[in-house]
């Protein structure tokens, strides 16, 4: 079972690109990208297409992303 990300980093995915951590747990992670918003990972198979992103300010569409994490909430 993989590890949990950190809540908070930041992440640069293949294909949506620079993101922010927003709710990780050993299922899924919520992860909200600049360009295409908040998406849901298995947190198993996140391995290869993430990589660390320097840190930077929080989007703009942080209230958006807690929806989200809030509907997909056990």
């Amino acid at each position: 079972m993989k590890n949990p990300l950190a809540v908070g980093q930041w992440l640069q995915h293949e294909r949506f690109g620079l993101g922010v951590t927003v709710r990780s747990d050993a299922e899924h992670t919520l992860i909200d990208f600049d360009a295409h918003g908040p998406k849901l990972f298995v947190t198993r198979l996140l391995e290869a297409p993430l990589s660390a992103a320097p840190d930077r300010p929080a989007p703009k569409r942080r209230k958006a992303a807690a929806k989200v994490a809030a509907k997909v909430a056990p």
